[in-house]
């Protein structure tokens, strides 16, 4: 946050009017936005005062402190040696007096504005790290999130051609099998979670977990015979080397 306005009117030198204009510049944080706020919206009485809000980031606002401070001080600077001039000039002690407490409150302000300025300069250089700092993170997660949208897309372009090619052994099988079967299948599937077809393994169906009949198992592993679930009723077939389930 920072006030303006005082310092440029010193440097214009227009007189005061009956409404003084005050321009607050801040950034538009919440915590400056709640601070203003009710400035902004002329929720509290102004008292002879107008006031401009203007929202710029910090590192603008700080640059434009530090050139208003480098004015106000070229300007004191200018004072004081013109007034530093002006010494043999005077007549009276009086009149020397008045011109030495002048310069000193001069000195006074330069000093207070060269300080302001080197804090400025400070500030502005640790939030210009920042910002280079932050700006050569976001480039490398740019690049990190570029290289990696280019595999992923490679390998989403991979999966749709495979699935393409298997959609279309799909329809070339399912042209082969019997109507009724694949009838029974879509069926099953629908019913069942997608999932018509599962393993046997060690007596058990991998669809229900549920054991089959030793005979059944018996039949998968040596006959050639579609068979169903007697549980679930999806289509089984043998995991199993032949021997397992006798041997079982």
């Amino acid at each position: 946050m920072t006030v303006i306005s005082e310092q440029e009117a010193k440097q214009t030198g227009n007189p005061p009017s009956q409404v003084r204009e005050i321009s607050i510049a801040h950034s538009p944080d919440s915590d400056d936005a709640f601070m203003f706020y009710g400035l902004a919206k002329e929720l509290i009485p102004a008292n002879g005062y107008r006031f401009e809000h203007i929202l710029q980031d910090i590192q603008t606002l700080n640059e434009r402190a530090r050139r208003g401070n480098e004015q106000l001080l070229q300007m004191e600077r200018d004072k004081v040696k013109k007034w530093e001039s002006r010494l043999n000039e005077l007549k009276t002690p009086r009149e020397y007096a008045a011109l030495a407490r002048e310069l000193d409150i001069a000195k006074k302000t330069n000093q207070t504005a060269d300080e302001e300025i080197k804090r400025l300069a400070i500030e502005h250089g640790e939030v210009k790290k920042q910002v280079e700092a932050g700006e050569a993170a976001l480039a490398e997660k740019e690049t990190v999130v570029a290289r990696e949208g280019t595999e992923i897309k490679g390998v989403l372009d991979g999966l749709r051609a495979r699935m393409v090619e298997l959609e279309a052994e799909r329809e070339r099988l399912v042209a082969l099998c019997d109507r009724s079967l694949v009838g029974k299948y879509e069926r099953i599937r629908k019913q069942r979670g997608g999932l018509a077809v599962v393993p046997v393994v060690a007596g058990t169906c991998k669809g229900c977990q549920r054991n089959i009949p030793p005979q059944m198992a018996n039949n998968l592993l040596t006959g050639t015979e579609i068979m169903s679930c007697p549980n679930c009723h999806r289509f089984i077939y043998a995991a199993d080397e032949p021997g397992t389930a006798a041997s079982a």
